[in-house]
C-alpha cells in the first residue's frame, strides 16, 4: 500500500566549506560549519556536536578512530558530517565540487556514496521547482544504486550455490547456513531457486526514484520529511515505526511506516515490491525481461504496479509522465562511484550500514 502526495522545487550554493579538525581529534569543531538558508546564504552557528544512535554514522564520537584506523581525511569526515546535516546548498555544493552534479550523471559520471539520515529539512522551502527536483533525483541515486548492488550482490551468489548444487558439489556450512537466511528473508518456503531469484532482482533507479518523488512530494511531504517516509509505505504492525495520517478514516488502524535513514527506506521498498502478494506481477514482468534478455527498466515495469495505489492506471500513468518528463530512464545504467583506497572503502562499508 502506499500514500500519495504531491509537490515540486531546486538550484545554486555558495562554494564548499571544509569542517576544521580541533587538535583534539576526538571531535570535529563544526564553528566554521555553516548552516544555509533556502535562499542559499550562509549564516554562521557555534560548535555542535551531534547524539549518536543505533544507525547514526559514528562521525563525531568516534573521529579518533576514524582517523587511526581508516586514516579519514577532513574531505571524508565532511561528507559523513553532511550526511548527517544535510541542506540543500551544502549537498549542491559538495556534488558541485565533485563534478557529480545531476547534469553530470546523465553524460556518464559515477555517483558519490553519500547516504543521508534524512532528507533536507529546507527541502520543502525550495521555491525552484527544477531546483529542488534535481536535488531530490540526485539524492535519492546513492541510495538506490547502494541497495540494487546489494541485491546483485546476493543474486550473484545464489547462482554460484544452485551452480554447486547442480554439479551435486556440497556446499559448506556457512553456505548452507546464508542460503536458509536468504530464503526466508524473501519468504519462500521451499527450496526453489526459481522462485527466489524471481525475487531477489534489482529495482530500476528511474522506476524507484519516480515512485519516490510521487510518495513523497518530491522529498517534501510530512511523512517524508518528519519520518523518511519516502515511498509511502502502510503498515499495521504495532512493532513498525509509523506516522498517523492527519486524513486517516475512522476505524482504521494503518499508519504511514518511518525509517531511520533514507536507505533504510529504500532497502524496505525494495523488499516490498520483491516480496509482497499485491506485486506478483511486476516481478513476473521483471524474470520475462530477464529471460529475453531485454533491459531491466521503469517505463517496462511501472504496468504491473497498479496495485501500488489505490488510484491505479491512473497512479501508473502518473509515474511514467515523471519517468519521461525528469529523463529518468537515463539513469538505469549509472553506477556508483568505485572506492579509491582500502580506507575509504573502510569508511564506506561502515558509512552504508546506515
Amino acid at each position: 500500500m502506499s500514500v500519495d502526495t504531491q509537490a515540486d522545487s531546486l538550484g545554486t550554493t555558495p562554494s564548499l566549506h571544509s569542517v576544521s579538525i580541533s587538535q583534539s581529534p576526538m571531535a570535529i569543531n563544526l564553528s566554521t560549519w555553516p548552516s544555509f538558508d533556502s535562499t542559499g546564504s550562509a549564516t554562521q552557528s557555534g560548535p555542535d556536536y551531534l547524539p549518536l544512535t543505533r544507525t547514526n554514522i559514528p562521525v563525531l564520537s568516534f573521529l579518533n578512530e576514524f582517523r587511526a584506523s581508516l586514516n579519514a581525511s577532513p574531505e571524508i569526515s565532511y561528507a559523513r558530517e553532511l550526511s548527517k546535516r544535510p541542506t540543500v546548498p551544502a549537498l549542491e555544493a559538495f556534488w558541485r565540487e565533485q563534478d557529480r552534479t545531476l547534469e553530470a550523471i546523465f553524460a556518464g559520471a559515477a555517483v558519490p556514496r553519500l547516504f543521508l539520515a534524512h532528507l533536507p529539512r529546507d527541502l520543502p522551502e525550495i521555491p525552484d521547482v527544477k531546483r529542488r527536483k534535481e536535488t531530490f533525483i540526485t539524492l535519492m541515486l546513492p541510495h538506490v544504486l547502494a541497495v540494487n548492488e546489494e541485491i546483485f550482490r546476493d543474486r550473484n551468489r545464489i547462482l554460484k550455490l544452485r551452480s554447486k548444487l547442480a554439479k551435486e558439489t556440497p556446499l559448506t556450512d556457512a553456505e548452507l547456513k546464508w542460503l536458509s537466511k536468504i530464503f526466508a528473508s524473501y519468504e519462500v518456503t521451499t527450496m526453489n531457486f526459481d522462485r527466489l531469484l524471481a525475487r531477489v532482482d534489482i529495482i530500476p533507479p528511474s522506476l524507484s526514484i519516480a515512485q519516490a518523488a510521487k510518495e513523497s512530494g518530491w522529498g517534501s511531504s510530512r511523512f517524508a520529511q518528519k519520518g523518511n517516509a519516502i515511498f509511502g509505505q502502510w503498515t499495521w504492525n504495532l512493532r513498525d515505526k509509523g506516522i498517523v495520517p492527519k486524513e486517516r478514516p475512522e476505524g482504521e488502524s494503518y499508519r504511514v511506516r518511518a525509517f531511520d535513514s533514507v536507505l533504510a527506506a529504500t532497502r524496505s521498498y525494495a523488499k516490498n515490491l520483491n516480496t509482497s502478494a499485491a506485486y506478483k506481477d511486476f516481478r513476473k514482468s521483471r524474470s520475462a525481461l530477464r529471460e529475453a534478455k531485454k533491459p531491466i527498466s521503469g517505463l517496462a515495469l511501472v504496468e504491473a504496479l497498479e496495485n501500488y495505489s489505490t488510484k491505479r492506471h491512473n497512479y501508473v500513468l502518473a509515474v511514467k509522465e515523471i519517468i519521461k518528463l525528469n529523463r529518468l530512464k537515463l539513469l538505469n545504467n549509472v553506477e556508483l562511484s568505485q572506492t579509491s583506497s582500502a580506507a575509504s572503502d573502510k569508511g564506506i562499508q561502515i558509512f552504508a550500514q546506515n
